[in-house]
């Protein structure tokens, strides 16, 4: 009876399945790689600190792929990465006047927001735009193709926009590793982009992918204020000082409103669910994630701290 309902469950998520890549699966090309090369997935996280202790020239010759605010550090042009990722939907709502006044206009009708992310994802699609002397692949959700920054990266021709399909499937997991997921089609969940660099990395054919700078420790840094606001002392490698910002969501009219703490728990929990289904793909397609930084709190991949 068991083996009936798990069938049947796994059918009915095979179909819908099927479904949303039908509305929402747009056609995208996959860029030239060569994936004889290592490859490094970079994410932000404090423990990134020790990669970027080593010698820039560690990384020649490698394939490099950075997320979010990388562009805005001093090591981003001497690294030259070849792969960007933005998935977060906070750098594609930004409007013209934010863009141009992010500090002037952040507060007017956005108050639940905080305007130092607005400001820190700014300078990152100008630092892309500004710094990039070099051929990069910038890799987007195919649904932000209109926003403000690829209209603002477009003007640099080093860089080569590759969309990407993220859209969340489930089902039979044969019918998804053999069609769905290496035509880009769907995807597991993404609860950060460091999980939407491995997936793509692993399609492009990849065989050893070393990632540092994911700590994955979100909730160590979970506040509870007296306004019963919750808010998240952010760490990465390249601040001075740790920020402490609300956590907001949008309401249906664009608004920012203040996250309940039961769901950064409940992201967490999808996270680590994330990282666990990615390893399993990655088996199937032979390729090796290691993770190379110790304060990491992931414990789907293997380890080697080559780093340190």
């Amino acid at each position: 009876m068991d083996k009936i309902i798990l069938f049947t469950q796994h059918l009915f998520y095979t179909v819908l399945s099927i479904v949303k890549v039908v509305i929402k699966a747009k056609k995208h090309k996959k860029p030239v790689v060569n994936p004889s090369e290592d490859c490094y997935v970079m994410g932000n996280g404090p423990a990134l600190s020790a990669a970027m202790e080593k010698d820039p020239n560690y990384f020649s010759g490698k394939h490099v792929c950075v997320v979010n605010g990388f562009s805005t550090t001093d090591i981003y042009a001497k690294i030259q990465p070849q792969s960007y990722f933005i998935k977060d939907g906070l750098f594609f709502w930004i409007d013209e006047n934010e863009y141009a006044n992010p500090e002037q206009t952040w507060r007017e009708k956005k108050s639940m927001g905080e305007k130092n992310t607005v400001i820190a994802a700014v300078n990152t699609i100008k630092s892309i735009k500004e710094k990039t002397t070099w051929k990069l692949n910038l890799y987007i959700p195919v649904w932000a193709k209109k926003s403000l920054l690829v209209k603002e990266v477009s003007t640099n021709p080093n860089i080569h926009i590759v969309y990407f399909n993220n859209i969340k499937v489930e089902g039979f997991r044969w019918f998804l590793y053999r069609f769905i997921f290496p035509a880009g089609l769907g995807n597991p969940q993404f609860m950060n982009v460091v999980q939407m660099a491995l997936f793509q990395k692993i399609n492009e054919g990849f065989k050893k992918i070393y990632i540092s700078g994911v700590n994955a420790n979100f909730h160590q840094y979970l506040e509870v204020g007296d306004d019963n606001k919750v808010y998240m002392v952010q760490h990465h490698f390249y601040d001075k000082s740790p920020t402490r910002n609300i956590l907001s969501d949008r309401d249906a009219s664009g608004n920012y409103i203040p996250q309940p703490i039961w769901k950064q728990f409940e992201n967490l929990k999808r996270l680590f669910r994330g990282f666990a289904q990615i390893k399993m793909y990655a088996d199937y397609k032979q390729c090796s994630i290691i993770n190379t930084s110790k304060e990491s709190f992931i414990d789907s991949f293997d380890r080697e701290y080559i780093f340190d």
